[in-house]
């Protein structure tokens, strides 16, 4: 969800992690930094500047906690989650990835 009046995204994840700790690892281990920074750069290239990303994680299970990660535009989170989708486009690159509905 973009909230574009607070230069904000907010992503909403289900999850079963049982503490904030947890919850942060799974956003590593499940590729959030990437999609997060891929969001977020995706919005500045369409000229929607937005300054932060927020993860929130419900658990599934009782007692259903709520798990915030707030994350800013400059922060390694982000930085990391770049790296990884830079590298991941670059490789798709070098084998001439192009998905079948571009044949259209």
């Amino acid at each position: 969800m973009r909230v574009p009046d607070e230069r904000l995204i907010v992503d909403v994840k289900t999850t079963s992690a049982r503490s904030q700790n947890e919850f942060i690892s799974n956003c590593y281990g499940y590729d959030y930094d990437r999609q997060a920074a891929f969001y977020l750069d995706g919005c500045r290239q369409a000229g929607e500047c937005t300054d932060q990303f927020i993860i929130l994680g419900i658990q599934k299970q009782k007692p259903h906690n709520l798990y915030i990660i707030e994350v800013d535009a400059d922060s390694i989170f982000l930085d990391y989650g770049r790296r990884k989708y830079q590298r991941l486009l670059r490789s798709w690159q070098e084998v001439g990835y192009k998905p079948r509905s571009w044949n259209k």
